[in-house]
């Protein structure tokens, strides 16, 4: 089943299609009259290439319009979280075990030991890739992958989309005894 506003645009270009066929043999009855008497009409008619010029016109500002609502309700709808896709934050708190800078030109990788990932008892180790770029802060200030350093106890702030992929969005340093 379509959405809604297929339907809509399907009916609009149905009716923009069948006012042009009509508007043609309108113009083709006009101009017929016209050469059968020999004499112009008071009022001449548009070519049909001006008419379907400016039907295209309206056509196309209905279509911004359309979508602009269309666009506009489906952003609530997600801003309110009825929509599917929504994005997984998660919060690990983690002492890192072990940096490798620059492992490629532009990744480096930090190997943590949780201490609390979703309040889960279990600690484990996991490694991240760290990118150029990345957001790394301590006391508000960002630090550079250099600036990390064994022991330090960190917050990860994890992102997962709807695939399952795992990226870090963000890295604070805790001021925390190890």
């Amino acid at each position: 089943m379509l959405p809604m506003y297929l339907w809509v645009v399907l009916g609009l270009i149905l009716c923009i299609v069948a006012f042009c066929i009509l508007y043609y043999q309108l113009y083709k009855r006009h101009i017929n009259r016209v050469l059968a008497n020999g004499t112009p009409t008071r009022k001449p008619m548009p070519a049909p290439l001006h008419v379907a010029l400016a039907v295209t016109l309206i056509f196309l500002l209905c279509s911004i319009g359309i979508s602009f609502v269309v666009g506009f309700g489906m952003g609530y709808r997600a801003l309110d979280g009825d929509e599917e896709g929504q994005i997984d934050v998660n919060t690990i708190c983690a002492q890192i075990k072990e940096i490798q800078e620059y492992v490629t030109p532009v990744e480096s990788l930090m190997t943590v030991e949780t201490v609390e990932r979703n309040y889960e008892p279990d600690c484990k180790i996991e490694t991240f890739r760290l990118y150029e770029g990345l957001m790394i802060e301590q006391d508000g200030q960002p630090i550079s992958v250099s600036d990390l350093k064994e022991g330090q106890f960190v917050s990860i702030v994890l992102l997962t989309d709807l695939g399952g992929v795992e990226d870090i969005f963000k890295i604070e340093v805790i001021d925390r005894e190890a």
